[in-house]
């Protein structure tokens, strides 16, 4: 954690610990957004987490806030990964991206070798 606490950034092992990345995103975001806002972005993170294969042993989420936006990252996916399992229906027909959008601001792709994920949710009058 920063020492004006505005950027946490963990590594767990893939697969196992969604739990506990999303006790960690609650903890650091409850400050910043509200409790529905709390809960999308959890949900995002959770969704992505579970869903998407990782490249190696464990995968990194990043969280920072600059007063205006609050930008997760997740990285740890293989490259080329990403892409087609956001266009996976996971539930009721909706596909992994889609669903993903409709809870965060903006989602974005990074390929890179690890890929990742950011995502970006506009914080409000709470900050």
């Amino acid at each position: 954690m920063t020492d004006r606490s505005n950027a946490v950034s963990l590594a767990v092992p893939a697969g196992r610990y969604a739990d506990v990345v999303r006790l960690v995103v609650g903890g650091f975001v409850s400050r910043l957004l509200s409790y529905e806002g709390v809960d999308d972005v959890q949900l995002a993170l959770e969704a992505v987490v579970r869903s998407l294969p990782v490249d190696g042993t464990h995968v990194r989420v990043s969280l920072a806030n600059d007063r205006e936006w609050l930008t997760v990252a997740v990285v740890g996916f293989p490259p080329g990964a990403i892409e087609s399992r956001l266009r996976r229906v996971v539930n009721d027909g909706i596909e992994l991206g889609v669903l993903v959008e409709r809870l965060v601001d903006t989602l974005e792709v990074v390929d890179g070798a690890p890929a990742s994920i950011v995502m970006r949710k506009q914080l409000g009058e709470l900050v």
